[in-house]
């Protein structure tokens, strides 16, 4: 089914939708920039796994340029061509990037998104904390392709397949800084809050999942700042 670009004046209906293996040219609006799914004459074959954020459709808001504001739609995020999709009466649209200013889901904890740059493209990133340091979080999949492998005369065709959910930090320290690639371990944190790592390695000694979880993590940022 093909992609139909949002207007402003669409009307969301909310049906969380489980996400169903679709073929290559289902997933892409063929008259959009991003058709990299598109290769050779294997368009319609199959492709395992997903390139969407959330194997099921979630709900959540998102904000247009416009200023308009939408509540409570069924959407998921493309990690692999870096787009929102929503869920429009069974239709699945892609918005496009020149109109959407943000969008969240609405899991356990709210999950937001925003436009940064990096290196002079920008890319939708997870905010973490937004304090004095600014901290994001970037989510990637890798789509690996697989040629015909022949086998004693028989051909063996491999699957093409998604990779797993990747992730990676960036953290801007200033306002008006460049955002800079980072490792999020305890050593990362301690470069960030030099005068106060004994404060710190005892708070992160009594919080084990300050690093893994985006919650606690984005305490930690606010407790080390309230340590300066």
């Amino acid at each position: 089914m093909k992609k139909h670009l949002i207007f402003l004046f669409l009307s969301f209906v909310v049906s969380p939708v489980t996400f169903a293996q679709n073929l290559v040219v289902d997933m892409i609006d063929p008259y959009a920039q991003n058709v990299s799914l598109i290769y050779g004459n294997k368009e319609l074959s199959k492709i395992e796994g997903t390139p969407f954020f959330s194997e099921i459709w979630l709900l959540g808001t998102m904000k247009l340029k416009s200023g308009e504001v939408f509540t409570e739609v069924s959407m998921n995020y493309n990690v692999y061509n870096d787009e929102l999709h929503i869920m429009r009466k069974d239709k699945e649209i892609v918005v496009p990037k020149k109109q959407l200013q943000a969008f969240a889901f609405e899991l356990p904890s709210l999950c937001e998104f925003e436009k940064v740059t990096v290196g002079g493209t920008q890319k939708w990133m997870q905010k973490i904390y937004m304090g004095e340091v600014q901290v994001y979080r970037q989510y990637t999949r890798r789509l690996n392709l697989y040629d015909e492998v022949q086998n004693g005369g028989y051909g063996a065709q491999k699957k093409d397949a998604f990779g797993e959910l990747e992730d990676t930090f960036w953290v801007r320290t200033q306002e008006g800084a460049e955002l800079k690639e980072v490792r999020m371990n305890k050593s990362t944190i301690y470069s960030l809050y030099p005068n106060q790592k004994n404060e710190i390695k005892s708070y992160m000694s009594k919080h084990k999942k300050c690093l893994k979880d985006m919650g606690q993590m984005a305490e930690l940022f606010a407790y080390c700042e309230g340590l300066q």
